[in-house]
C-alpha cells in the first residue's frame, strides 16, 4: 500500500532540495516513508525531515498550499511523506505529505488473529465474499499484511479507526478490516471478523496513523484446540478455575486429615 494512493487525511504535494550541500541524497530506498519534524523558524524556507535514522535540513521549493502546510507543521500535526519523484537537479525530490489527526506507536507487534470464521462463506463480510476467495490460511495472512501495511519492514506503519485501547478497524485505500477484542490473562487479543469495501473521503478524520509491525496469525482448528488445552492446563496449575480451586481445597483437607 502506498501513501500517495490513500484518500484519508489531508494531502499536500511539495518539492524539497538539500538546504546547503546539493550533493546530499534525500532518498533512502530502505525507508520509503519519512517524517517532517519541524520548521526552522529562523529561515523562511527551511524544514527538518527525518529519513530513516537521520535528520536533514531541506529547502521547500514548492508546495500545493504553502501557508496551510506551514501552519500544520508549526502546530506539530502528525504527518508522513512519500517520495513520488527524484530529480537530477540539485537532488530535488517531489513528495506527497499526508497529515493525520492522531498518532500511536506500538513497541511490539500488533497481532490480529485470523480463524475459520473469517473464511466462512456464510459470513457476508468474510474474506471469501470480498475478493479473497482463493486465498487460504498462511497465504491470506501474508496478503493481508501487505495490503494493510505502509512503508517497509524497517519502519512499518498502518492506519486504524477506534478508541486505541481494545476496539479497532484497520483500513487501507479500499477496504476496512473489522476486529473484535477478547480478554485473556489480563491481555487484549484481536480477531478479524469482517472485511468490507470502503470508499474513504478526505474529510474522514477518524482515521489515525500507527507506527508498528502489523502481524496476522492464522488460527487453525488444531491450533485453537491446542491453545485451549494449554489455557485449561495453566488454569488448573494456577487454581484459577473452579476445578482448580476444588482440587486445591481437597488437597488442603487431605493434609489436615
Amino acid at each position: 500500500m502506498k501513501l500517495s494512493e490513500l484518500r484519508y487525511g489531508e494531502h499536500f504535494t511539495c518539492r524539497f532540495e538539500p538546504y546547503s550541500d546539493k550533493t546530499k541524497k534525500l532518498v533512502d530506498p530502505s525507508y520509503p516513508l519519512g517524517v517532517i519534524l519541524n520548521k526552522q523558524t529562523s529561515y523562511d524556507d527551511a524544514y527538518i525531515v527525518k529519513i530513516g535514522a537521520n535528520a536533514e535540513m531541506v529547502r521547500l521549493i514548492d508546495c500545493s498550499d504553502t501557508a496551510a502546510f506551514e501552519n500544520r507543521i508549526l502546530a506539530g500535526q502528525t504527518n508522513l511523506y512519500e517520495v513520488t519523484a527524484s530529480l537530477s537537479k540539485d537532488n530535488q525530490i517531489d513528495v506527497e505529505v499526508v497529515f493525520f489527526r492522531e498518532y500511536k506507536e506500538f513497541t511490539g507487534p500488533f497481532i490480529v488473529n485470523v480463524s475459520k470464521e473469517f473464511q466462512n462463506p456464510e459470513n457476508p463480510l468474510s474474506a471469501k465474499k470480498t475478493g479473497f476467495s482463493s486465498k487460504k490460511d498462511e497465504e491470506l495472512c501474508k496478503i493481508l499484511r501487505s495490503q494493510f501495511t505502509l512503508g517497509s519492514s524497517n519502519s512499518p506503519y498502518f492506519l486504524y479507526m477506534g478508541n486505541g485501547v481494545d476496539a479497532y478497524t484497520i483500513v487501507n485505500k479500499e477496504y476496512q478490516l473489522e476486529l473484535k477484542s477478547g480478554r485473556k490473562n489480563g491481555e487484549t487479543e484481536l480477531f478479524a471478523t469482517g472485511l468490507r469495501r470502503h470508499k474513504p473521503r478526505n474529510t474522514e478524520k477518524a482515521v489515525c496513523l500507527a507506527k508498528g509491525k502489523l502481524s496476522f496469525n492464522y488460527l487453525s482448528p488444531e491450533k485453537i484446540s491446542m491453545l485451549n488445552a494449554k489455557e485449561l492446563e495453566r488454569n488448573l496449575q494456577e487454581g484459577d478455575s473452579y476445578i482448580g480451586e476444588w482440587d486445591q481445597y481437597n488437597s488442603e483437607i487431605g493434609k489436615r486429615l
